[in-house]
């Protein structure tokens, strides 16, 4: 199974979260391959994922314009952040047919609904994370099943819908 985390190479973003519960699931007896994308300094997860062997999981990619390529390759995406006021780059994945792990924290669980369209795990608890891409490893029929929910999900977060709400909330609809 393949991963993917979205996002800037920073502390808060959870890239070092997610190595840790690559290397809880490797020692569990799952391989599951990650791909980090974005700008920044990964110098910091690499190390981490030296000192934890499990470097050849993992796949780290600079900042692209083209983040589509990484989703159409994973089975899940990962939303790791301390706290995310409203993770665009969680519905983002939906849309691509994605379930989501994620970080209980911050606007997350107001978009990732665990067990529906993806699975939840406390902010930092590298353990759970790993939990949860383990029972998403191991049981393809509920991963898929989270697929289509994330892509329902995805669409209640469109600009004609948010234009017509905010339209009717100030009277002009």
């Amino acid at each position: 199974m393949r991963a993917v985390l979205i996002g800037r190479f920073f502390e808060a973003k959870g890239q070092q979260l997610a190595v840790q519960a690559i290397a809880t699931a490797r020692s569990a007896g799952a391989d599951i391959e990650l791909d980090l994308v974005g700008p920044g300094d990964q110098k910091p997860v690499r190390s981490l994922a030296r000192r934890l062997d499990v470097d050849d999981l993992l796949h780290f990619h600079g900042a692209t314009d083209d983040v589509g390529r990484y989703r159409s390759n994973a089975h899940i995406a990962l939303m790791c952040s301390k706290s995310e006021a409203f993770g665009r780059v969680t519905v983002e994945a939906m849309r691509a047919g994605l379930p989501v792990c994620a970080t209980d924290s911050g606007g997350t669980p107001e978009i990732v609904i665990p067990g529906v369209n993806g699975l939840l795990s406390g902010s930092g608890d590298s353990d759970a994370l790993a939990a949860n891409l383990m029972s998403l490893e191991s049981d393809d029929e509920f991963r898929l099943s989270l697929a289509t929910k994330a892509i329902e999900t995805a669409e209640q977060f469109n600009l004609d819908r948010y234009g017509d709400e905010i339209a009717a909330a100030i009277g002009l609809r």
